[in-house]
Parts: C-alpha cells; structure tokens; sequence
C-alpha cells in the first residue's frame, strides 16, 4: 500500500472545463475569439455530413476549406465586434 497524497481523480471534461473558465477570466475577448471560430468550423462540418447522409455514396468527402473559412472569419467577427468601444 502506497502512502502519501492522494488526489481524487477528477473527469477529463472537468479539468477541461476548469480551464476553459480559467482563459476565459484572464482572456476573454481571445478566448471567446477562439471558441467562435471552432464552433464556427465544426457547424460547417455537420452540415456537410447532413448534407451528405441525404446524397447517394458517390459524392464527394468532405471539404476543410469552408470550416477553416468558417472559423477564420467567426473568430475575427467576434474579435472585432468585442474589441469596439460602446
């Protein structure tokens, strides 16, 4: 039997969770910038593979050029907006 400190083992989904709070406290406006742009990218995505379960099996895979646009222009629109004054 060891001895000495034991931590309690926390999920994964915690600890990302506790750091994402953390960012968001001391990075906000890029923090917030960042998670735009992923949810931005990954809504493109499901709406390819949507799009797709409908669609015989000889179309095409999917494309990384509109999620990365997505999150590109999500994260600067979010950027942008939160850094003007009101």
């Amino acid at each position: 039997m060891m001895s000495g400190h034991s931590t309690p083992h926390r999920p994964f989904h915690r600890i990302l969770l506790n750091q994402y709070l953390f960012l968001l406290k001391k990075y906000p406006i890029l923090t917030k910038s960042i998670t735009s742009g992923i949810l931005s990218g990954l809504g493109n995505i499901l709406s390819q593979i949507m799009e797709q379960q409908g669609k015989s099996s000889n179309t095409k895979s999917l494309t990384f050029d509109g999620p990365v646009r997505f999150g590109v222009f999500g994260k600067a629109a979010v950027f942008l907006k939160l850094q003007r004054p009101e």
